[in-house]
């Protein structure tokens, strides 16, 4: 009987640390001004329309690197995630 209420304590003690840490990360990661813009792209980059996607990417590639050699957004870079 000791040994599951210490297990449960234990238990509660580490999901509470977790909860914290995990939101303070969250919260520098949110809300914290970060130098970087990050978007997404969807497109075909897989299957019969794969040429298509992979030219596509590119062109967004070169109108973004023209962007963050000049000033960027606000100032800010962006950094391009493609899924």
């Amino acid at each position: 009987m000791k040994k599951k209420s210490l297990f449960k304590i234990v238990s509660s003690i580490l999901v509470v640390l977790i909860i914290i840490i995990s939101s303070y990360y969250s919260y520098e990661y949110l809300y914290k001004e970060n130098d970087v813009l990050h978007i997404a792209v969807v497109g075909p980059f897989t299957g019969k329309d794969q040429l298509n996607g992979k030219e596509m990417l590119k062109g967004i590639n070169f109108y973004l690197d023209h962007v963050n050699k000049n000033v960027g957004v606000n100032g800010k870079k962006i950094k391009l995630h493609s899924v």
